[in-house]
Order: C-alpha cells, then structure tokens, then sequence
C-alpha cells in the first residue's frame, strides 16, 4: 500500500536524465510462433492468465482499498485486464519484487509481465517485449527542505541516491559522479529511507514521484 507520511517530500524535476519505454513481455524470445501460439492455448484451457508486476508504481500499478479491500489497480492493470477479456479468461495477478519478475516469466510462474519495465539488450536476450506504449521522464524525489540544492545533474555528485532494484532507473543512479547507491525492490522502501534522512534523493519517473510528491 502507499503509505502517508507527515514529513513533506517534494518532487524536484531536475533534468531528463533517461527516456524509459515502458511495455510489456510475454514468452522466451526463443520461443516459436507454434510455442507461443501452445502458450496462448494453455492460458484459454486454464481460463486464467497471471499477470506478474510489481504493485508500488502508481499511477500504473499500485494498492488502492475499494470498499474497505485491497485492489491492484492502474492503468498497467487495465491493459491486463483488456488482454484477459480478448482471451475469455480471468486475470490472476501476481504482485512480487520488480528484479523477480523476469525470473517468474521464465520460469513459467506467470504468463506475462506488466510493470513498467525498459526493453533492454540483456532483457531481450530472454522475453519478448510488446511495443512501446509509453515514455515518461525521469525526477529526482527529494525532502522538503532540500529541495532547492538540485538544479542541475552537477548538484547531484556524491549524493546518496536510492532506485529500484533491477530498474533502468538504478542504471542512472550508477552513472551519478562518486554517487553512493542504495537499490532496494520496492519504492515503498525508498520513499521510507528518503524520509527517514537515509538517502538525500530516489529517481523514479515523473507520473511515480508525483504520486509521492
């Protein structure tokens, strides 16, 4: 769930500093049309298809309570759920750390992955990735009271810099001059050790750090 705190945060936007394309992916990039066409038939046959993603990534995955339960829900989602009506089965969805997903994908745990992930190289090696849907900048979520130290991708040598575990995002973090990086699987997490005074600063993309701003 995301968490209310009473210490402000306040969302600096201080440069572009990567352009992320967020999709989907499905089966091995290996895979044949005739494997990928026995894996849409297993789906049909179970009437379920499960949705891997990691739930703290608002507005397009994260926890909402609706009638006193939890939901996972965004816009992310709604493309799982589309995807599921087209097929005629239910959505089963798996929430899990962000750097877990890909594993769950291979593995076979889940049947797709929905969770705003950057088709790179390394990734493509193993899952196939649907097109581009959207290509959102990059932020840097700060405290309050620091927010008038960042204005330039200057400012930021030598901070404490938190991001997501297996993210592009932690990429960028890495590439920070004398940086000190702080990588954790949930941006929950991060947003608590950015309160807490444990890191001056979280890269997230824009739409995400709004909705902790």
């Amino acid at each position: 769930m995301i968490k209310k705190f009473s210490k402000p945060i306040s969302l600096i936007i201080v440069i572009l500093l990567f352009s992320l394309s967020l999709i989907g992916c499905s089966n091995s990039k290996k895979a044949s049309s005739n494997e990928a066409v026995s894996t849409i038939e297993k789906v049909k046959d179970s009437g379920k298809i499960v949705l891997g993603t990691c739930a703290d990534y608002p507005p397009y995955e994260f926890h909402k309570q609706i009638d006193g339960k939890d939901h996972i829900v965004g816009f992310d989602i709604d493309i799982a759920k589309e995807i599921a009506k087209d097929l005629g089965v239910e959505l089963e969805i798996k929430d899990m750390d962000f750097n877990g997903l890909l594993a769950a994908l291979e593995t076979e745990n889940v049947d797709m992955v929905i969770a705003g992930m950057t088709p790179d190289e390394e990734r493509k090696k193993s899952v196939d990735f649907s097109k581009v849907y959207y290509d959102p900048e990059q932020g840097l979520l700060v405290r309050d009271e620091d927010k008038e130290k960042y204005k330039s991708i200057e400012d930021l040598k030598g901070m404490k810099v938190g991001a997501q575990k297996g993210t592009v995002q932690e990429d960028v973090a890495n590439d920070i001059e004398d940086s000190q990086v702080k990588a954790l699987g949930k941006i929950t997490d991060l947003v608590l050790e950015l309160k807490n005074g444990k890191i001056d600063g979280v890269i997230l993309a824009i739409p995400v750090a709004k909705a902790y701003d």
